[in-house]
């Protein structure tokens, strides 16, 4: 007996040592991994094969106390749980079965068979369904990670079942101590697997972060050179239209955008005219007018303010959507207009996108006011040269015309003083007297049309009855018109008002355009002067029989022109005439003008009926 013992003794430790060895083995093969499924999926197949089990399986639990089977093992196809669709049920009846809150570490809940121990009857049927005859099962536990997981200590993160479907079985103490033994290291490597999982996380996220921040840091990189790109051709050119639409192509190009635009509001911020255009799908939109009211007054205003507007735009011409961003043009605070970029609706742009666009928005600004100071400034070198030959063509004009009678009156003062005859004597003497006058005249004229330009003048209103005025300072004229065979006649339409004007600088005008009449007809031609009115204002038509070239026409306003041998009676004066009376006539708050064709001129001049009054006292010419 005894050597029986002792050979009963050898044979269970050799036993032991053997499933020691491969509880260690399983184990090692368990730990080894950092993939929880593949740890999983080991652990039910080599317990399967160490207990000669008909199923293992694990249950993987809800914090809503539900759960669903994780991994299987079987020993054949079917004692499988995994295709039969109940996985939510078996968790929950399992743990009413096996009382959930009796489970403790390192506790194993047998039932050796469902017929004959102690299982509630309204579990039997179902763990029929299930094929289950007998069964062990045995927790697995978890420490709640403190970031992760809500609560303290330990939870239930699921349970290890071995289940026998052929038939009942007692399950013998080893068998239940491997499971105790073996759910503890399940813990630790599912808690490695976990931290394993976690670092992986953390490693992807940094990955993914580095990404974006190197995609960020790119982006910058390429934003920024762009705009250095800008800013180099605002710097070397002076060209707006050259500019501009090298700004809206490169934007276009490196925000990949469907349309990119500057456009200009009208002066009453009706319409949003685009003017430098590059676009995928309207490429004829240059010019045409969008009204601000199919924008929307909240986006005029915004672009007042400065701010950059993005939203989802319904183009009704090219009928199509657009996720549409417009960026102000400002300059000193004035709204000139909009940088408008296009993309597809689903696509939206970024915040560092806007802020590249209203940073191209503000380069626009700096190149249209670039371009438009220079303009003014090219425009104001022009008008500076065409002052200059002006003072000089005046200067060389006045010195010509004040030398002449200087002249003349010096050769008839010589003449006079070398001849004793007195008829000759007094020709010179009249010469000389008539040279002075011409003198008199050109430098009073002078000194009216520079009052006329620098100071004004004043007038002395008054009533004027022109049924009585014009007869009277037509009859001054009639001897010198008569004198040439000259038809002078006036022509008044009934109910003429009273003119409330001043006398001398209303005869000034009628004078001046009378004597050029008279100096300019053919004999035996025709002078007429024609009045109408209206109630605001009285026409003078002055008309006669003689037509002016129209190149000729142009200049007949101009200082000291005088109509090259025109002055059939040798009047010769100082051609101021009819500039004074232009001047006049516009410094009095009426306009005047004249036209030529069909061998008649004819000169107009409107005159209010109440003319306003200035400051500077005009010369009044002998």
């Amino acid at each position: 007996q005894a050597e029986e013992a002792r050979k009963q003794a050898e044979r269970t430790l050799r036993l032991q040592a053997a499933r020691d060895h491969v509880l260690g083995r399983m184990t090692e093969r368990i730990r080894h991994s950092l993939d929880l499924m593949e740890i999983l999926q080991t652990a039910v197949t080599e317990i399967r094969q160490l207990l000669q089990a008909d199923r293992v399986v694990i249950y993987r639990l809800r914090p809503d106390g539900r759960g669903f089977i994780q991994v299987e093992s079987v020993s054949q196809a079917e004692f499988s749980l995994l295709t039969e669709g109940i996985t939510e049920g078996i968790v929950d009846l399992q743990l009413d079965t096996l009382a959930k809150n009796s489970f403790a570490r390192g506790q194993v809940q047998s039932i050796s068979d469902v017929e004959e121990d102690p299982v509630p009857p309204s579990c039997v049927a179902h763990l029929r369904s299930l094929q289950v005859r007998a069964n062990l099962t045995v927790p697995i536990w978890q420490d709640r990670h403190p970031e992760l997981e809500k609560g303290d200590g330990e939870y239930l993160w699921g349970l290890l079942a071995v289940d026998q479907c052929r038939g009942p079985r007692r399950w013998q103490d080893w068998e239940k101590s491997i499971l105790m033994q073996l759910s503890p290291q399940l813990s630790i490597a599912l808690q490695q697997a976990r931290l394993y999982q976690q670092l992986r996380n953390l490693n992807n996220d940094l990955e993914v972060q580095v990404e974006l921040r190197t995609a960020k840091l790119q982006q910058s990189l390429h934003f920024e050179e762009f705009l250095r790109s800008i800013s180099n051709k605002v710097v070397a050119s002076l060209d707006e239209t050259e500019i501009l639409n090298s700004i809206v192509q490169d934007t276009m190009v490196s925000l990949g955008l469907l349309g990119c635009k500057v456009g200009f509001l009208s002066d009453d911020f009706s319409t949003f005219i685009p003017r430098y255009v590059c676009s995928q799908i309207s490429p004829s939109v240059v010019g045409r007018s969008y009204p601000i009211r199919e924008m929307g007054d909240f986006l005029l205003n915004s672009l007042k303010q400065g701010q950059a507007i993005q939203r989802c735009f319904y183009d009704s011409i090219d009928s199509l959507w657009v996720t549409l961003l417009n960026c102000p043009i400002l300059d000193e605070g004035e709204l000139l207009g909009a940088l408008s970029v296009e993309r597809p609706p689903e696509q939206i742009f970024l915040e560092a996108e806007i802020q590249l666009v209203q940073q191209v928005a503000n380069l626009c600004a700096l190149a249209i006011r670039q371009a438009r100071l220079y303009e003014a400034a090219q425009a104001q070198v022009t008008e500076l040269e065409r002052l200059n030959l002006l003072k000089d063509d005046f200067i060389s004009t006045v010195s010509h015309e004040l030398r002449t009678p200087m002249t003349n009156v010096r050769m008839a003062l010589r003449m006079m003083q070398i001849t004793n005859n007195r008829e000759k004597q007094q020709r010179y003497f009249t010469t000389a007297l008539q040279e002075c006058d011409r003198q008199i005249a050109l430098i009073n004229d002078l000194l009216d049309m520079q009052r006329l330009e620098v100071e004004g003048y004043s007038l002395n209103p008054q009533e004027i009855h022109l049924v009585r005025y014009l007869p009277e300072l037509l009859s001054g004229i009639q001897p010198l018109a008569q004198s040439k065979n000259q038809h002078l006649q006036l022509h008044m339409a009934e109910g003429i008002p009273t003119l409330w004007a001043d006398s001398i600088s209303l005869s000034r005008i009628l004078r001046e355009l009378l004597h050029n009449a008279v100096k300019y007809t053919a004999p035996e031609g025709a002078i007429h002067l024609r009045l109408t009115s209206d109630q605001q204002g009285i026409l003078f038509t002055l008309s006669n029989s003689t037509e002016i070239s129209k190149a000729e026409l142009s200049r007949i306003f101009d200082k000291f022109y005088r109509i090259p041998q025109s002055d059939r009676w040798k009047h010769g004066g100082t051609g101021l005439g009819l500039a004074l009376v232009k001047k006049l006539v516009m410094e009095i708050g009426g306009n005047i003008s004249v036209t030529s064709l069909e061998g008649w001129t004819h000169f107009r001049v409107w005159l209010p009926i109440r003319l306003k009054t200035t400051s500077a006292p005009l010369t009044t010419n002998p």
